[in-house]
């Protein structure tokens, strides 16, 4: 396994998510692509992503929250609204 697969295994292992890794790695990319724009490499290598699941799904629309807002009691308004 090549390096980069290892970086991916290994926070694979400590349960972090593609998004967060894919992140990581881009991170790494971008580093290495100023590399070569400054002339320190030739080639920059190839730096495999995670895939990642879809994005979520089930907001609420503006008429939803102000009918769950209502419902509330007062000691609950406030974090649902920071929610």
């Amino acid at each position: 396994m090549d390096s980069m697969g290892k970086f991916i295994a290994g926070e694979q292992k400590w349960g972090l998510a593609a998004a967060t890794i894919n992140h990581s790695v881009s991170a790494l990319r971008r580093m290495f692509n100023l590399a070569k724009k400054q002339g320190k490499l030739r080639e920059v290598p190839y730096f495999p992503m995670v895939k990642e699941s879809a994005p979520r799904q089930g907001f609420f629309e503006r008429k939803q929250y102000d009918d769950q807002f209502a419902a509330l009691q007062d000691y609950l308004r406030l974090p649902f609204a920071i929610g």
